[in-house]
């Protein structure tokens, strides 16, 4: 039963074919085979040529160019040609580069043999006839009808543009293409060579995105006119595929970048630029479905996408135009909706509304070739107003600047006037408040000497009370001893001055004598290394270079300010080394170090450590031809922007009222005096380190500046 089926569907399939039969009779002419197709739609891609012959689901065509959309299907063709003409062989060509896999079998007796093979998956240089698009030499004699049958499977669009003709009249058909396509890729090259030229002048974003998008642009029509294969990358398939997907996600990628920097949409409208930020991820996303191989349902994106990125951007250039008279979203309007009609009359032909000829095959390559010529003029013109403004503004300004000469030559006078009386002021201010500073400084010199003298002062006057009673006692038993006299009383009168002396105990009077004088010899030693350290602290105003050991200084700051340290609780580790005496200005030298040290007491104070944590490390050593000081705190620390800042002159992050900010101004100055080498490293919390190198060799710097 089953056998008797399939024998009268074959003879039925015969039948129709040869009722269906392309009839060939002029070889200057190509025929169309749309109309003369039957195909079947393998949606399970299962089957085989020889199963596909026996199938009775072969549907016949009406429409001069089949169109099946965007199918992951395997498609089988079938048709009939009878040539009428003199010319044995013919050709076919299936115009539609972008198809995966294409193979044509011939039909005899009922049985498909395999003629050839294409597809834009094969290495170009595997192909027959050496075309972008799918050409099969065909032999029919004189008055012969042949069958034939096509395996088309592609993840794209599948549009069959098939055509018979003869090898003249379809290399003429190709040689059509090649030079419209020719002329296109010239027109793109000029666009590309122009923008990339004026973007190296320039450096305008809007260039360099615009001359991406022209490249892109032009390898994808390459691609999808199988160009890229046959010219670029035909030996490496997997890419020939790759570079539609690619490049046209790079299309709408950088077509989004070039109108946001173009429009200035992020300044001129900020929530349309979100939307077209939000088309930049989706076409990523896209990117990413093609990467993992899901080809058919990225393609179907793309073309989704790109309509809709059409539309929004003429949306967003309405709005410009609209809301701010945009002169650039003119431009770009014209251009779009240029470009948009081509996309439209493209997608209408691929539905099958539009006929497939010559102006809707190629509108893709018309509308963007024709967009990307109306979109370099609209830089141009963007440059050109840009320029012009520019001019405009500056003639203006020249005109006003010629107009107020005269004005401004008379109160030049006042001017100059009134500057040498605020220059006058501000001196005067400034010399007010670095008397401030010095004043602050001397304040707190004063209440640290105070307080350090103060301490052996009072021990000294603590011991002198007991000491002036014990010497009256010791005195008056003196006294008492010398006023014995001989006679028969003597005896009887030392008893008594024995026993007051016992009772006085006078051991413990002369030991506990000794005690207060060493007591006193000690504050007046103390109050001694107090005035000898501020002696050597106080050569503030000495202009003269003198010698001096920077260890000796250290100590003699220290010794000022250990009433300060003492009442913070802070350790003071100072490790001298073997330096050598340097000629400088002793006195300024103290005023640094005091100053630096009393900054990192006031930044271990603000650090709020645990008692007794807080810590200055102190060094000194001699490296490089010079005297290196190096004075390192535990405090608060400070950012890099109060680093840089810290030497400027009124510059404090002290509250109103707590420091004029010329402390580390000053400081800067004693050290350029110096020549000295300043490195400050510091972050915030981890304390700070204030390293100084001074020449050991001043004098004969100084020497040779002046």
């Amino acid at each position: 039963m089953q056998r008797k089926y399939l024998l009268s569907s074959l003879v039925i399939a015969s039948l129709c074919y040869q009722a269906n039969a392309q009839q060939y009779q002029n070889p200057e002419v190509v025929l169309s085979l749309g109309k003369y197709c039957h195909v079947l739609d393998d949606q399970e891609n299962s089957l085989t040529a020889e199963k596909a012959l026996t199938s009775s689901e072969f549907v016949a065509q009406i429409n001069d160019v089949p169109n099946f959309g965007i199918s992951n299907s395997t498609f089988w063709v079938k048709f009939s040609i009878t040539n009428h003409t003199d010319r044995q062989k013919l050709m076919l060509r299936l115009a539609q580069p972008f198809l995966n896999e294409v193979l044509l079998y011939q039909i005899s007796d009922s049985k498909p043999t395999l003629l050839g093979r294409s597809g834009d998956l094969m290495k170009f240089s595997d192909k027959q006839n050496g075309f972008q698009d799918h050409v099969f030499g065909l032999n029919i004699p004189d008055g012969k009808e042949r069958q034939f049958m096509l395996k088309i499977k592609s993840f794209e669009q599948v549009i069959l543009p098939l055509y018979l003709g003869s090898e003249q009249a379809v290399l003429i058909g190709i040689m059509q293409k090649d030079s419209l396509f020719a002329i296109y890729f010239g027109i793109m090259l000029l666009m590309f060579l122009y923008n990339l030229f004026i973007w190296f002048s320039s450096k305008d974003k809007s260039y360099l995105y615009y001359v991406i998008y022209i490249l892109a642009v032009v390898i994808s029509q390459a691609s999808l006119e199988g160009y890229g294969g046959r010219y670029l990358w035909g030996n490496w398939p997997v890419l020939n595929d790759f570079m539609v997907y690619l490049c046209s996600i790079l299309v709408g990628i950088m077509a989004m970048l070039f109108i946001q920097n173009f429009l200035k949409t992020k300044e001129e409208a900020p929530r349309l630029n979100k939307g077209l930020n939000l088309l930049i991820v989706l076409y990523l996303l896209v990117l990413a479905l093609c990467l993992a191989g899901q080809k058919s349902t990225s393609y179907k994106l793309i073309l989704v996408l790109a309509g809709v990125s059409a539309f929004y951007s003429l949306i967003t250039a309405g709005y410009l135009i609209l809301k701010k008279n945009s002169r650039p979203a003119k431009f770009f309007a014209y251009a779009w909706i240029l470009f948009i009609i081509c996309v439209i009359v493209y997608v209408l032909k691929d539905a099958g509304v539009l006929p497939y000829n010559l102006f809707t095959v190629n509108s893709l390559q018309l509308g963007s070739g024709v967009g990307v010529i109306v979109l370099s003029i609209a830089l141009a013109d963007k440059i050109n107003t840009s320029q012009k403004a520019t001019i405009e503004a500056q003639t203006e300004a020249f005109d006003a600047v010629k107009g107020n000469e005269r004005m401004i030559i008379e109160q030049n006078v006042i001017l100059e006037e009134k500057v040498k009386i605020r220059t006058s002021d501000l001196e005067q201010a400034q010399t007010r408040l670095v008397n401030s500073e010095k004043m602050a400084t001397l304040g707190q010199l004063t209440a640290g000497i105070a307080h350090e003298i103060n301490n052996p002062i009072n021990f000294v006057s603590a011991n002198v009370k007991p000491l002036k009673r014990d010497i009256d006692q010791i005195t008056g038993l003196l006294k008492k001893y010398l006023a014995v006299t001989s006679g028969p009383e003597v005896s009887a009168q030392l008893e008594a001055l024995s026993a007051e002396a016992k009772k006085l105990d006078t051991n413990y009077v002369i030991e506990e004598m000794g005690m207060l004088i060493q007591g006193i010899d000690d504050g007046a030693n103390r109050t001694k290394e107090i005035v000898k350290g501020l002696r050597s602290f106080s050569r503030l105003d000495e202009t003269d270079l003198k010698l001096a050991n920077l260890n000796e200084c250290v100590e003699s700051t220290i010794v000022i300010l250990r009433n300060g340290i003492k009442e913070k609780n802070i350790n003071i580790l100072f490790n001298p080394g073997d330096i050598m005496s340097i000629e400088c200005f002793q006195g300024k030298l103290n005023q640094v170090i005091m100053n630096v040290l009393n900054n990192s007491i006031q930044a271990i104070e603000a650090n709020d450590l645990p008692e007794g944590e807080g810590l200055i490390e102190i060094n000194t050593w001699e490296a490089d031809g010079k005297i290196i000081l190096c004075i390192k705190d535990n405090g608060i620390g400070m950012s890099n922007e109060v680093r840089l800042k810290m030497f400027d002159p009124f510059f404090t992050t002290k509250s109103i009222g707590e420091g004029t900010g010329l402390g580390l101004s000053i400081v800067y100055t004693i050290l350029q005096n110096h020549k000295a080498e300043t490195t400050v490293e510091s972050n915030i919390g981890g304390g700070t380190s204030f390293q100084i190198g001074i020449p050991m060799n001043l004098q004969s710097l100084l020497a040779d500046n002046k």
